[in-house]
């Protein structure tokens, strides 16, 4: 890699909310930061108290910037303002300076907000679109209104084309933006996210749970992540079969977990933990992990329960579970509610089932270490400066 002094590598994520496309740039940029090759700094929508205190009592440099953290389709007033509010915000870190700044857009908008100034206004700068999940299966599941399909399919064919480099977590959601929005092939570039091998400090759990075995999910409780499919799931499986329910996590959705549980009582085999910003001790306290997903690029939690070694069974959902268990080979993956509580109620009746997976699990965590993530970043991010620069 090229000796660069004085690049700065800008991560702009317009989220007002912590998930994963936050977690995981934040951990890369949280790395970089590190490196005194670089100065970097990630500008978000999210008020300070949201952000984890990990990032920022560090060498990232973690700013606010105010802009919708979405496309305002449906207000032209709104959207002319985050143009300018951008294009102010390139400004104040390439004009008047010789340095080089490439700047990271994390997820659709972002990706085209920076891809549209890069194409009006020339610079010392670089854009790399990093769009975290797949849109197709997005536009499938969550997109009704004909008005926002149809931008953001232009919005998306527009970064494809005009940012310097694509990079997404997973090949398939690569994939999707070739063969759906006319991503360039050459452009493109796939850097899973990374998991860090839980401490043993990190097994334990401080908290008294329900009896073992114990199945644990974690995520943003919404539409998208689909909890309610394992909650009726353990509902009928648990009548004949031991074992409880751990559910880690904040959103919309939250009633319907917390009226479950209330409907179950009393003696309800479901422990709900709410929002927790380390999940670990709950991982480390399970023996089962359940993705159900509509869609995912590269889901951190499934990677997190490889770490913790539990068995794990997941939705076959685009694009990311089936490349995390390769195909199966390290997780059950399934294609059906069917099939998802024929796995579960196997994993949960049969020890020297579970045991097997999760070795696989843990082997597999292996392969996405910190270290391949971050010289993937540093890679697209020297790409993009000898590209601009002309080297």
């Amino acid at each position: 890699m090229r000796a660069i002094e004085n690049l700065r590598v800008v991560f702009l994520n317009p989220s007002r909310s912590w998930g994963g496309a936050e977690k995981s740039s934040f951990s890369v940029a949280h790395r970089l930061s590190k490196k005194a090759l670089y100065r970097v700094f990630y500008r978000t929508g999210m008020v300070e108290s949201a952000i984890p205190a990990i990032y920022r009592n560090s060498t990232l440099d973690v700013g606010r910037i105010d802009i919708s953290p979405w496309f305002p389709f449906k207000k032209p007033a709104a959207l002319f303002r985050d143009v300018v509010t951008v294009k102010k915000f390139i400004t104040d870190f390439c004009g008047g300076n010789s340095d080089f700044t490439v700047f990271f857009g994390i997820m659709h908008y972002a990706s085209f907000l920076l891809s549209f100034l890069r194409k009006i206004s020339p610079g010392p700068f670089g854009v790399i679109a990093s769009p975290r999940g797949p849109l197709t299966p997005f536009i499938k599941h969550m997109v009704k209104d004909p008005l926002e399909r149809f931008g953001l399919i232009l919005a998306t064919r527009f970064f494809c084309k005009f940012s310097d480099l694509v990079l997404t977590p997973s090949m398939g959601t690569w994939n999707d933006l070739v063969k759906n929005y006319g991503a360039p092939a050459s452009r493109g570039r796939v850097v899973p996210n990374f998991v860090e091998l839980p401490s043993e400090a990190s097994k334990t759990s401080l908290y008294d749970l329900p009896e073992r075995p114990r199945v644990c999910w974690v995520g943003r409780l919404d539409r998208e992540r689909n909890v309610e499919q394992l909650l009726n799931i353990f509902a009928r499986i648990s009548r004949s079969v031991s074992g409880s329910l751990i559910i880690v996590g904040d959103g919309p959705h939250r009633s319907i977990v917390e009226n479950f549980i209330e409907a179950e009582a009393p003696g309800s085999r479901v422990f709900f933990a709410g929002f927790r910003e380390d999940v670990s001790p709950f991982l480390g306290a399970s023996d089962i992990f359940v993705h159900t997903c509509l869609f995912d690029g590269c889901p951190n939690s499934l990677l997190e329960a490889c770490a913790a070694g539990l068995a794990v069974v997941a939705q076959n959902c685009p694009y990311g579970p089936a490349e995390i268990l390769d195909g199966g080979k390290y997780g059950i993956l399934v294609n059906s509610e069917a099939e998802l509580e024929y796995a579960l109620k196997e994993l949960l009746t049969d020890e020297a089932l579970r045991r097997k997976f999760s070795s696989l699990a843990r082997e597999r965590a292996a392969y996405y270490s910190a270290e391949k993530t971050v010289s993937g970043y540093e890679s697209v991010i020297d790409e993009v400066f000898r590209k601009r620069r002309g080297h």
